[in-house]
């Protein structure tokens, strides 16, 4: 670290300024008392394959950054640059997708890479005497990279994997080559096809690429605060499918497209090509959709009880009031799947969402 602020060079009317940067590395070798392999639908067969002894994953990561502290304290800034490389990495592998029970295994792919920006920025905006408003922002940004698969370009064929040259886990599937063409009833050869006329196609990072995190805290006469806190995450792309239209079932998204959406699922002729895909017992892959969302994840009052309770405090916060999504229909994307931890990539499971909830306190110290 370099405090440039105290140096006898450095102009005291510029505030705190100073440098910093780190190198680290670590190891994690997977725990001995847990299987290499796991099955998933079914009772693990007697007679199964046994896995092979994975390598330790390594890490590997430098940054670097500034802090600064102008107007006399009153706005603060952190900045942070980050490489992050690691190799040997343990990821849950799916082996055979199609047999039952479905057959996992920590296996050693290769190489990724993971860089971002991060940025922190706090400002006392008011301070007088009896009212007092502090401001934060954070933007940050983290994007995966796969390098290497240890000699492959892809493993897994399913809708989460990796490949090389792409983000780590990447969304990857089936999508409507022309989504406003109108050609009739649905036909397979309507999908989009790479030069290997392969209809599985990558089609971006699975995890959030970008953050946003706002947030206020207003001091009042009388001791009372009120504070607020929000997060934005996007830069991803996610399959949300809310309705199993596979089963022949009314999707309440399809009701525009079908002909009597009370009693049949027959779509209308005009139907273009992306939702007769979507509203098809048959088909329904092409549920891809930009994952950008906000969430105000919480906000809180407190109340001094100096006039009835000595030391005490009357709190009340609201947490999840409201959500903004850009494009999914109606979800939560941060609901995570049946395989949680133990899948190939990011899913989600029909269970109840963050649920808005209020919460009363009253503190007191003695």
């Amino acid at each position: 670290v370099w405090i440039l602020g105290e140096e006898p060079f450095w102009p005291k009317s510029l505030g705190g300024f100073s440098l910093r940067g780190a190198y680290g590395r670590s190891s994690t070798a997977p725990n001995p008392f847990i299987d290499v392999q796991r099955y998933f639908g079914g009772s693990p067969p007697l007679d199964g394959p046994r896995g092979g002894v994975p390598e330790p994953e390594s890490n590997a990561e430098w940054e670097m950054g500034l802090d600064a502290a102008l107007f006399g304290g009153r706005l603060t800034v952190e900045l942070t640059r980050y490489v992050q490389t690691t190799a040997n990495a343990l990821v849950a592998v799916t082996v055979d997708g199609e047999s039952i029970p479905r057959r996992l295994e920590l296996q050693n792919v290769g190489k990724l890479r993971n860089h971002g920006l991060e940025v922190q920025v706090a400002a006392a905006v008011v301070t007088e005497p009896g009212w007092a408003v502090d401001v934060g922002l954070g933007l940050a940004t983290n994007r995966s990279k796969v390098l290497d698969l240890g000699g492959t370009d892809t493993f897994n064929d399913q809708s989460s994997h990796f490949l090389v040259g792409y983000p780590a886990p990447a969304s990857r599937g089936k999508m409507v080559a022309a989504p406003d063409a109108i050609n009739g009833p649905w036909a397979l050869d309507r999908y989009a096809t790479d030069l290997d006329g392969s209809d599985l196609l990558p089609l971006g990072s699975q995890l959030p690429t970008r953050f946003l995190t706002p947030s206020v805290t207003v001091r009042m006469p009388g001791g009372i605060t009120l504070a607020a806190r929000g997060e934005y995450r996007g830069g991803n792309i996610r399959n949300v499918s809310p309705v199993p239209v596979g089963r022949s079932v009314r999707s309440p998204l399809c009701y525009p497209y079908y002909v009597d959406p009370s009693s049949s699922i027959e779509l209308k002729a005009d139907t273009p090509d992306l939702w007769r895909e979507r509203c098809t017992p048959t088909a329904g892959a092409d549920y891809w959709f930009s994952a950008d969302f906000f969430k105000l994840r919480s906000v809180t009052a407190a109340v001094p009880l100096g006039f009835a309770v000595p030391s005490g405090t009357f709190t009340v916060s609201l947490a999840n009031a409201l959500t903004w999504y850009k494009d999914v229909p109606w979800w939560d994307v941060e609901i995570p799947g049946n395989d949680g931890a133990n899948g190939d990539g990011v899913s989600s499971a029909d269970r109840v969402p963050a649920s808005t909830t209020i919460t009363f306190g009253i503190r007191v110290e003695f």
